[in-house]
């Protein structure tokens, strides 16, 4: 059985997951950051309603941000250890 992997893909794609982290970290940021709105609406109901819903949106994005990090951490770190593999335990002329 032969298993090929791409680790320059995985790297890749690993880099791509990252920055898509940092995009939905922004967009966590815009929206706590957008009570300031809410509060200028004036009616102080209207104020806790809108900084409860942005609340509702803006901590499950900033968790989501973290594992989408994380997934690319770890493609990264797969992608170093085939290659680590690969350079250890296969001759030049095959690779």
């Amino acid at each position: 059985m032969r298993l090929e992997v791409d680790a320059g893909a995985l790297s890749a794609e690993g880099g791509g997951q990252t920055q898509l982290a940092s995009q939905i970290r922004e967009l966590a940021g815009a929206i706590q950051g957008a009570t300031s709105a809410g509060c200028a609406a004036g009616d102080p109901q209207l104020t806790g309603v809108i900084n409860d819903c942005l609340a509702a949106w803006s901590d499950p994005l900033a968790i989501l941000a973290g594992s989408v990090e994380g997934t690319g951490a770890n493609l990264v770190g797969a992608s170093s250890a085939y290659t680590g593999t690969d350079e250890g335990a296969m001759p030049v002329a095959t690779r």
